[in-house]
This record gives structure tokens, sequence and C-alpha cells, in this order.
């Protein structure tokens, strides 16, 4: 029984299958997963879309084509249906640290106007089944991802969607919109705002450019399976016999438990007389 080595195995398994480069081993190809499933949007929920005051004012000086995207979009979400077309083109491509900044520090998507790649961007953040719609900016160059504006419409629009930095009135050293871009690719910074200091709401990105939201994840269900683990080894007997109790299939044979996972559930299985053990759900 080894549920870490079978949850590497699993997640390897969704990568190849889905044509996802990697070059990881080990816990670190959890990590890249995580990571990388972060980016994308989950098309199984209708969700509720929510404008805020200073796209709301604006919405009208939009173009034809732009506002027609923003509409697709918003529709799309609310249906159920996939936007992966509107995403960034390197969803499938090896991460990198300079890639996604915005996402990995702040919990802001952007999609494109168009499946073509328009230069018009919507930039938007995710909560639960909640999208907030925050603004629709051009297409930023290399450096100038880091735009304070968006985080200044979440500020007066949903407040709690930042992360104050507990304790900390004020930063030692200010850093521009391009400092901020360059130093949150691949360190912990903390963030000015009107009266507020702020830091990233996923808690920033390691050296490597992963986020740490990623890695506090995948720890989090290691310890569980850690958990669980120990468990089964510790009271075999006595789960076969519990098993016994509430089953009417004799277990002729020792428990040979496997990770799988179904609907969001880590799951024991016993491969000897196929019983499944929930464990948890996806944290």
């Amino acid at each position: 029984m080894d549920f870490k080595y079978d949850l590497i195995n699993i997640t390897k398994k969704i990568l190849d299958d889905n044509g996802i480069d990697h070059n990881k081993a080990g816990k670190e190809i959890l990590y890249y997963y995580v990571d990388r499933m972060i980016r994308f949007i989950d098309s199984g929920v209708s969700y509720t879309i929510k404008y805020s005051d200073e796209f709301t004012n604006t919405i009208e000086s939009l173009t034809k084509e732009q506002l027609s995207g923003v509409k697709e979009i918003e529709q799309r979400l609310r249906n159920k249906e996939s936007i992966t077309g509107f995403l960034s083109n390197t969803l499938f491509s090896p991460i990198h640290k300079d890639i996604d900044t915005l996402l990995k520090n702040w919990n802001i998507h952007h999609a494109h106007l168009s499946e073509n790649r328009s230069s018009s961007l919507l930039f938007f953040i995710q909560e639960q089944e909640t999208i907030y719609f925050i603004d629709v900016l051009e297409h930023p160059k290399c450096n100038d991802w880091f735009k304070r504006h968006l985080l200044k419409v979440l500020a007066s629009n949903w407040p709690w969607l930042l992360r104050e930095a507990p304790g900390v009135t004020k930063v030692i050293k200010p850093l521009n919109d391009k400092d901020v871009h360059r130093e949150s690719s691949d360190k912990f910074i903390l963030l000015e705002l009107g009266d507020s200091v702020v830091m990233p709401t996923n808690f920033g990105v390691t050296s490597s450019g992963i986020s740490n939201y990623a890695v506090m994840k995948v720890d989090s269900i290691l310890e569980m399976l850690d958990e669980w683990q120990a468990n089964f080894q510790n009271h075999a007997t006595e789960l076969t016999a519990d098993i016994r109790k509430q089953i009417s299939i004799e277990l002729d044979k020792p428990l040979q438990l496997i990770l799988i996972i179904e609907d969001n559930w880590f799951i024991a299985y016993d491969k000897n007389h196929q019983i499944k053990i929930p464990m948890f759900c996806e944290p």
C-alpha cells in the first residue's frame, strides 16, 4: 500500500492522456499538475456572473466585437460551456515562472474576447460558483502584465477577494507595476493598495514559479493520505472485521488497498474483493 505512489501515477497518466508536456517526477509532478489545473475553468458549473462598477460604467465604450466577446464568454459560463478556447494558448505548454503571474499570485484569470486570440482581454476571478468580471484591457506586453488597476477595482467592489497582510501597514520598498510583475514571478511580495497592504491571494510563488497555493494543496492531500494509510496499516484486523459486518462478501484474502479517485473523492480500493472505502473529498 502506497497511496502517494498511486497518486503520482494517476497524475502522470492524466497529463500524458491530455498531451500536457511535463518533465517532473515524484512529488514535483503533483505540484505541477495542481498549478496547471488552476488555470482552467470548470465547465461543469453554471456560474453566476458579476460585473464591477468600473466595468459597467465603461462597457458602452467597448467596440461591437469586444462586447460580443464578453457576452459570448458570459453565456458560456452561465450555460456550462467550455471557455478553454478563449484562455491562454500556453495552457498545454510547460509551465514557466513568468507565465500567468496574475493568476498564480492574485487569482486573476484572463480570457481573449475571441477564439482567434484577440488583442483585448477580459480579466476575471472565479470564486466557487461565481465569476467576477473586473475589466477589459488590451493585451499587455512582456513585463507589463501586472496592473494595479485590477486590484483597485477588486478593492472597491469585492474587497473580500483580496488578502490583507496582517499587522503590516507600510511597505519599505514600494514597487511600480513593472517591478511587481518581475518580482512576483518567483518571490513573495507585499503591495500597498490605498490605505492597506495586501499580499498575494494565492500566497505567491516558489522560486521555481509554482504557485504556493498548489504546494499547500498538494501537501494537505498527502498529509491526509498518510494518515489514512497509517490507519489502515495499524488497524488492518479491525478494518477487516468491520467490513465483514457491513457486507455479505467473504474476505478470503488480505486487503490489498490502492488509491483511486472518483468524482473528486479519494477512495481506498481493495483489489482482492472490489471494495471501495471512501476517505475524503478533494479539499
